[in-house]
């Protein structure tokens, strides 16, 4: 159903054309009613996604999320940072946006206006294949648009060496500043067992803070 607020061209200031000028207000009034009363039509409300308002009660507000997951294993080779490859989303709310296919490493979060940096809530998990040898490691990079590294860290990072010789699980949580200069951002996986070492799964929770 297309949606009756998008009938006409906006209202421009000054202008003659009578039935515009009605359109234009008729527009304004259905927003204003969309906020009161809360959304009627099909779909998302378009222009209050964020406070809707039904029966004196707003809705809480939708946070910008997404899930993402390596599910099938990946390998990564002996002492060098591999970006992990994100084949599958459980959820998004158009926060991210990645490719399966081509460049499946690559995160790209639009920021909230043009020009503005913002802030992400990062939360994940990996699972790697049974190894005792030395450590593992998470790290971020964060990349402009020359694809050169502008930003970066140590996300988790195990002890010296791994204690036994089954499956390492980590886990970690991080906050982390994006520049106006930020194009995309990977998330990477270290090893140093001497050899190919499986990383099995993985998942990487994202949320806009501000």
């Amino acid at each position: 159903m297309a949606d009756p607020l998008f009938q006409y061209a906006p209202y421009t200031p000054g202008s003659t054309d009578l039935d515009g000028r009605v359109a234009w207000l008729e527009q304004q009034y259905s927003r204003l009613n969309g906020l009161i009363s809360g959304w009627a039509g099909e779909g998302t409300e378009p222009y209050f996604n964020y406070l809707r308002a039904h029966n004196g009660f707003f809705d809480k507000p939708i946070m910008e999320s997404a899930l993402l997951f390596v599910d099938s294993s990946q390998t990564i080779p002996n002492n060098s940072v591999t970006a992990m490859n994100w084949g599958n989303a459980q959820f998004n709310t158009g926060l991210v946006s990645i490719s399966t296919s081509v460049n499946s490493s690559r995160i790209i979060i639009p920021p909230i206006g043009r020009g503005q940096s913002h802030g992400i809530m990062l939360s994940g998990a990996t699972n790697w294949a049974a190894n005792s040898s030395n450590f593992r490691a998470i790290t971020l990079q964060i990349y402009d648009a020359s694809d050169s590294q502008i930003q970066g860290g140590v996300l988790e990072r195990t002890g010296s060496s791994v204690t036994g010789s089954s499956e390492v699980d980590q886990t970690w949580s991080y906050t982390q500043w994006l520049s106006t200069a930020t194009a995309y951002f990977t998330i990477g996986a270290y090893q140093n067992s001497g050899g190919n070492l499986g990383l099995q799964s993985a998942r990487l929770g994202i949320l806009r803070i501000w």
